[in-house]
């Protein structure tokens, strides 16, 4: 075996199983509709369904009949994790196949014990007297643009979720009490102290 090959192979053994695998065989969800005798109101029969020929129950609140493929065919593929071959044979002899991937995860979201702060900074000896500061923060990528957003005011949302407000020339032109710094590629957001 040459090098190549063998880092190769080794890579495939290091990578994370969870990363898109597919099994080598599928697992099988075999679902029977049954004949017009057993018809539900949902139109169809009742389902016969067995995973890789094991019997397999129709998850609860799904429905009847073809009402419950959907959600059926949901819940194996989330719970296997994996794409499933779905077989579905009609009370006439046909039969339909299908592939079916699992939903995609939700991205994981990460949630700070305590967010983040940045720090007001003087820039120079004497800045305050003149106005002049300077906000900083860590925790972005490394260089990222980052926007900066200045807080005049607080408004609560109405019922519906709109908020407006009316905000003066003059204050705009004021100190500042809170900077948001927003790392424009990270999404990372640093938040300054409030200031009197």
């Amino acid at each position: 075996m040459s090098r190549r090959t063998r880092v190769a192979a080794e890579d495939r053994v290091h990578k994370s199983p969870e990363a898109g695998r597919v099994p080598v065989v599928l697992p099988l969800l075999a679902i029977t509709i049954g004949d017009a005798g057993t018809a539900t109101e949902a139109g169809g029969g009742r389902l016969d369904v067995t995973l890789n020929g094991e019997p397999h129950p129709v998850p609860a609140g799904a429905g009847e009949g073809r009402s419950a493929l959907g959600p059926l065919i949901e819940q194996v593929t989330t719970e296997l994790g994996c794409p499933v071959r779905i077989e579905v044979r009609e009370v006439d002899g046909s039969v339909f196949t299908e592939i079916v991937k699992p939903p995609p995860m939700p991205a994981p979201v990460l949630v700070a014990a305590e967010p983040p702060s940045a720090a007001w900074i003087p820039v120079e000896p004497g800045a305050l007297a003149y106005g002049r500061l300077e906000v900083g923060g860590s925790g972005f990528a490394p260089d990222e643009q980052v926007a900066v957003a200045v807080v005049v005011a607080h408004q609560t949302a109405d019922p519906d979720g709109c908020a407006r407000l009316r905000l003066p020339a003059a204050l705009l032109a004021s100190r500042p009490g809170t900077v948001v710094l927003l790392g424009r590629s990270s999404g990372f957001v640093a938040v300054s102290g409030s200031r009197a």
